[in-house]
């Protein structure tokens, strides 16, 4: 795709993207609003932050006669945690994006180790539209539910180059590190993955990528490493990351990754091929990232069904244990 065609691409995105920013509502009547999905949250001080994802509403009570149920949220949304509120009484905060920031699905947002700002990574376009540039971009809070995005400063094209991105992968992080386990690829992930050429022209490639990305949000330090110890595939996607604060060894120890649930498939196979098989709870697998080593830890009594695209908290029990 030659650079005239690309920015060409980008202005009707933006374009398409100012369009819904003046008809869609981001924050619907409490009446009319349905659900909000694939989105990223986060918090910051007291408030909570959302970002990416879509929202669906009624029309004045009435079902859209729009074709498409949902659409991508075009602000970053605030919630104040340190006041009460309900689903009747809740009022966000609308935060205005530039048009050069990104709307993304299923997203990751990880928090700045400063405590007021968060960073988003991966993610999949709306409706298969043309992706964004390879950039990585910083939200930074005003401590007031507001805030405003810039890029980081810190991190070149170059090494943005070097890294696919792509949707649905399992992420979490430490305190200074954030790090992105597989996800799938496609032509609306990345501009370097070109779009099926065949005559079902609605018919869209997914591949399974390895790897894991870490960001050290400080220095802007962007790498990635093997995943060949993340199951038979060395692939994840649909699963969930949590960090464990301890374990590792050694002073620099960054804490432990343990990876839950999803699906793993051979590198680079569509979505569509029945070699992509759930990821069982029989086995749990967990990474040393400072190590670089991976393990797989057996686990007993009553162990969950396979799933993905779900939840995962955790919090220190008794006598040094860890509990998700």
């Amino acid at each position: 795709m030659g650079r005239t065609t690309l920015r060409k691409l980008l202005l009707a995105s933006a374009w398409l993207r100012l369009f819904y920013l003046t008809f869609a509502e981001d924050v619907p009547p409490t009446s009319d609003f349905l659900r909000r999905n694939h989105a990223a949250a986060i918090v910051l001080g007291d408030y909570l932050y959302i970002d990416g994802g879509e929202v669906s509403h009624l029309d004045n009570g009435k079902n859209s006669t729009d074709k498409r149920a949902s659409h991508a949220l075009n602000h970053t949304l605030s919630l104040p945690l340190n006041i009460s509120w309900n689903n009747q009484t809740v009022a966000f905060n609308k935060i205005p994006k530039p048009p050069s920031v990104p709307s993304l699905n299923c997203q990751a947002a990880w928090r700045d180790p400063s405590g007021t700002a968060f960073y988003i990574w991966g993610g999949i376009t709306s409706y298969r539209t043309q992706p964004p540039p390879s950039e990585l971009w910083k939200f930074t809070a005003d401590g007031y539910g507001g805030g405003s995005w810039n890029k980081h400063e810190k991190i070149s094209s170059v090494s943005l180059g070097k890294h696919v991105r792509t949707s649905r992968g399992a992420w979490t992080q430490s305190r200074d590190v954030g790090y992105w386990l597989g996800g799938y690829g496609t032509a609306n992930t990345d501009t370097s993955i070109l779009p099926p050429q065949s005559s079902d022209g609605d018919k869209n490639i997914f591949l399974a990528v390895p790897g894991i990305t870490s960001l050290k949000m400080a220095s802007g330090e962007l790498t990635n490493s093997s995943s060949v110890g993340m199951g038979p595939f060395g692939t994840l996607w649909g699963g969930s990351a949590h960090h464990v604060p301890f374990g590792g060894g050694g002073e620099q120890s960054d804490g432990l990754l343990v990876f839950l649930g999803g699906v793993t498939a051979p590198v680079l196979s569509y979505l569509e091929s029945p070699d992509h098989r759930p990821v069982e709870f029989t086995n749990i697998t967990v990474y040393d990232p400072l190590h670089k080593k991976w393990y797989s830890q057996q686990t007993t009594g009553a162990i969950p069904t396979p799933r993905y695209q779900f939840c995962v908290v955790g919090v220190k029990g008794d006598n040094g244990t860890y509990e998700m």
